[in-house]
Parts: C-alpha cells; structure tokens; sequence
C-alpha cells in the first residue's frame, strides 16, 4: 500500500491495533508526536504559501484598476498587516 496519501492511516491503525504477527515490522511509522508536528507544520507550510498568493492577487488586481499604490507603499501586505503609506511630501 503506497504512504503518500492518508488512506494508509486508518488500515495501519487496525492492524497494528490487531497485533499481526510480524507483518508490519518493516514498515517505518512515526510516533504520534512526531506526526501531529508534520500535520501542523505542512498546514503552516500551506498556509504561508497561500498568503503569499494572496498578495499577488490583491497586488494583480490593485494594477487592473490603475491604482498606483506602489508610489505610496512598496509591499501591498503592509497594508494587509495595519500599516499606513508614509505621506511622500504630495498634495494633503
């Protein structure tokens, strides 16, 4: 049975519940510990990765509508974390 999906998790579970005689003793499987890290740290790894499209998104779609918000603010996620253009000496 290939490991690279979920699917696996719940069959091993049963038979490693079932003591099988030997069958699984070759099979590596990471402590509980170990893979509630993994789980936690690939959702960070996705989540960081979506945020970041996300500002691409949000930066494509201030350009479609010809907002020129790089002159006052270089990172559109600035904005996203509170932060206020810095006045660049125009017109008030």
């Amino acid at each position: 049975m290939q490991s690279t999906g979920v699917y696996w998790i719940a069959l091993y579970d049963v038979l490693e519940a079932l003591h099988t005689y030997g069958l699984l003793r070759d099979s590596f499987h990471a402590p509980d510990k170990i893979r509630a890290l993994r789980s936690l740290w690939r959702l960070r790894d996705r989540h960081v990765k979506d945020a970041g499209r996300m500002v691409q998104h949000m930066q494509k779609a201030v350009t479609a509508m010809n907002v020129q918000l790089s002159n006052a603010i270089s990172d559109i996620s600035a904005i996203v974390n509170g932060e206020q253009p810095v006045d660049a000496g125009g017109p008030t």
